[in-house]
């Protein structure tokens, strides 16, 4: 279990922004921002923490660098931008399979069902 402030941190450093304005759509996702908060560092990395700056260190040990983030961050921003997208196309084809306007960024989309004659 996630603390409350680890979810709000993790969402928005995902882009998600605060927990309080999720949606329906942001909220299916939080199964990615707990998985992203404990997924441990792939082999050839190690966890560091910097004492004087107070943030995680990521040292990839082949290469001799080091990163504040995580080696995975990218995969599961990917995932997370995926699972959103997926999740905003399937609500859209329900509007539209109801007759109900969608939003599409700035955007009302209407939908016309020929079929009903409208």
């Amino acid at each position: 279990v996630l603390h409350p402030h680890g979810v709000e941190a993790f969402s928005t450093y995902f882009g998600l922004g605060p927990f309080s304005r999720f949606g329906a759509c942001e909220l299916r996702q939080l199964w990615i921002l707990k998985l992203a908060a404990l997924c441990p560092v792939p082999d050839g990395w190690e966890f560091k923490f910097d004492e004087l700056s107070m943030a995680a260190v990521f040292v990839d040990t082949s290469a001799g660098t080091a990163s504040r983030h995580h080696p995975l961050d990218a995969f599961f921003a990917g995932l997370l931008e995926r699972t959103m997208a997926r999740h905003r196309t399937m609500e859209a084809v329900e509007m539209q399979k109801i007759g109900k306007p969608v939003t599409l960024g700035g955007s009302i989309a209407f939908f016309i069902d020929g079929s009903r004659g409208h």
